[in-house]
């Protein structure tokens, strides 16, 4: 049988002679899995074949073995977060104890990554990581990883409260440009050696997404001189944005009602194209909103619908940005 904490004694062998004895548990402290079973071993040094010993635990007992210094019991159905078994020995006449503390742990049952919005670059936003249904919480490490590379990584060493718990875990990360694409991973451990197992657990990785780099302000092209009922070509076009001009998004209007329009790209420039008319004379709003992820740009450009003057002519200057 395994020794571990033990205490010291004096008895007397057949009533004369005196030595000292000791009193062991094993294991000292056992880190058992929430609802299972131990076995928890007493010895003792004592050299009187009349001495006598046993285990005392408010927990479960379903089976025992004894023989001449130790005592074994099994203990079963263990709930109990936190408990204590006492192990002890009567030595001629001198009866001694020590104790086996007894912790339930339970691994982690999920980690989950909060979902991650579409990201603004250089913008602060907070990566949150929860940790489920975890016992100890004082042998957990949470650690987040962008790939390979560690972020963050926290302990909880200070934590009081007995019983299973679900762990949050925070880290604020304002994403670059090369942060795009890049996969962000959470990671359990709960360690409970040398007195029980090791478990580790993973969140599913998460992808993250970088918009909003606009390095011109979309552009327009059209008349700003249209005959009522006669159509013209708009034009919206937008250069460079981040990650690439394929994300562009564009939204066309013209008087406050949407436009149908296609979109064209060459090289890193985006365009969409549409027709303005109006049956009606007066001044109209054309509008371009350009969205990449969380992140939009607009321009406007006022455009006066005409009809023609009686015995006078007709205004057709066309103004506009160069062409896409």
């Amino acid at each position: 049988l395994l020794l571990g904490r033990s205490v010291t004694g004096v008895f007397a062998v057949s009533g004369a002679a005196q030595g000292l004895f000791k009193v062991s548990v094993s294991p000292e402290a056992a880190m058992v899995e929430h609802g299972g079973s131990v076995w928890i071993n007493c010895s003792t040094t004592c050299q009187d074949p009349g001495a006598r010993g046993g285990l005392e635990t408010s927990l479960t007992k379903t089976d025992s073995k004894s023989g001449p210094g130790w005592a074994a019991v099994l203990l079963v159905g263990i709930t109990e977060w936190v408990s204590a078994a006492q192990c002890y020995f009567t030595c001629g006449g001198d009866t001694k104890v020590t104790a086996a503390n007894i912790s339930t742990y339970r691994p982690p049952e999920r980690v989950v990554l909060e979902p991650l919005p579409e990201m603004e670059l250089g913008r602060a936003y907070n990566l949150t990581c929860w940790v489920l249904n975890v016992a100890p919480v004082t042998h957990l490490t949470v650690t987040i990883r962008r790939g390979a590379q560690t972020l963050h990584m926290e302990t909880f060493q200070n934590h009081t409260r007995i019983g299973p718990n679900n762990i949050p875990v925070t880290h604020e990360i304002t994403p670059q440009r090369w942060d795009h694409g890049q996969e962000i991973t959470c990671h359990a451990t709960l360690d409970l050696t040398p007195h029980g197992p090791h478990f580790e657990n993973s969140s599913s990785a998460v992808e993250l997404k970088v918009y909003g780099e606009f390095p011109h302000e979309p552009q327009l092209l059209t008349s700003l001189y249209i005959e009522v009922g006669t159509r013209a070509t708009a034009r919206c076009g937008v250069a460079g944005v981040f990650p690439t001009v394929g994300e562009a998004r564009f939204t066309l209007s013209f008087g406050g009602e949407s436009l149908n329009f296609t979109v064209t790209t060459s090289g890193d420039t985006a365009t969409a194209q549409g027709e303005v008319w109006s049956p009606f004379p007066g001044q109209r709003e054309l509008k371009c909103t350009v969205t990449v992820g969380p992140v939009s740009r607009s321009t406007r450009q006022s455009i006066l619908v005409y009809s023609e003057c009686l015995g006078g002519s007709r205004l057709r200057p066309e103004q506009g940005l160069p062409r896409f």
